[in-house]
């Protein structure tokens, strides 16, 4: 296992050869990149899975281009030459993996159609990545019980997904709630980081913004707001836990305006500071960020 941090960006990691049990994980990361950082021409021998989380890339395959921007998913099978177009002019977040996708697949056959006679793969929207890829990095790095068990299950299930990102498949509710809510809810798991407002929330959601929080709070609990803070404050605590990224950075990339007001809101919600959870939280997983 070996860890780097690459030039040229502000926080994150690159992991080559995470666990010796799962061979086919050959490397996983996460960046906050600078203004001006790029990534040049290359290629690998197994499929590579890149997953923007916020801000924009441009991408050039070998026919096209292709824009990623948040929740935007770009999969590149074996031996395919692909770079970014151009200098990204601000700052960008995402997540990355190269697997060697053969061995997944035949954990997973039902799986296989779907990605047979496919080289390379575009979905401008694939949020529903973000969550696997999520628990990924987790397994990866934090030294926890069962570890390569934890990271072979989180590889299938962000496998499962891009499938399913593939293929187009998209399920209905299995629970009694308004189909306006569920929308939202998913893009606020999801999509957490973007300045969402309730204006533009229920336009997503064809409803209008009173109606959208009076079915919001009746089917969630509490508002659309309030509920975009918790699930913020909660992805904060993963990444403090797991020391991704520095807090000032963490507060800009989860949508709060300064870290004086993330800091204000992660009290108000676990009764403590980020440092106090750090300190308190200190484990003995991979220190990936010192």
């Amino acid at each position: 296992m070996r860890v780097s941090h690459p030039k040229g960006t502000l926080a994150g990691f690159h992991l080559a050869n995470p666990e010796a049990g799962v061979p086919e994980l050959l490397f996983c990361g996460e960046h906050w990149a600078m203004p001006e950082w790029f990534i040049g021409r290359h290629q690998h021998d197994v499929w590579e899975f890149y997953l923007q989380l916020n801000g924009v890339s441009e991408w050039a395959g070998p026919k096209q281009h292709y824009r990623l921007e948040p929740g935007g998913f770009l999969a590149v099978g074996p031996g395919i030459a692909h770079q970014m177009v151009k200098r990204v002019r601000q700052k960008h977040h995402f997540d990355y993996a190269a697997l060697d996708l053969a061995v997944v697949l035949r954990r997973h056959p039902t799986l296989r159609e779907a990605w047979q006679n496919q080289s390379l793969i575009h979905r401008p929207s694939a949020a529903s990545l973000v969550a696997p890829f999520r628990q990924l990095i987790r397994e990866v790095t934090l030294a926890q019980p069962n570890r390569p068990v934890g990271m072979r299950l989180a590889l299938d299930a962000l496998v499962l997904e891009a499938t399913r990102a593939l293929t187009g498949a998209s399920g209905a509710s299995l629970v009694d709630a308004h189909p306006a809510v569920v929308r939202v809810k998913e893009l606020l798991d999801h999509q957490f980081q973007q300045p969402w407002r309730l204006a533009d929330l229920a336009r997503v959601a064809g409803v209008s913004p009173t109606h959208l929080a009076e079915l919001f709070t009746r089917d969630v609990g509490i508002p659309p707001r309030q509920y975009l803070l918790q699930v913020r404050i909660e992805r904060a605590k993963e990444y403090l836990t797991q020391k991704l990224v520095p807090i000032t950075t963490l507060a800009l990339e989860l949508g709060f305006s300064s870290s004086q007001h993330f800091a204000a809101a992660f009290r108000r919600l676990t009764g403590k500071s980020p440092r106090e959870h750090v300190r308190q939280t200190r484990t003995a997983g991979l220190k990936v960020k010192p």
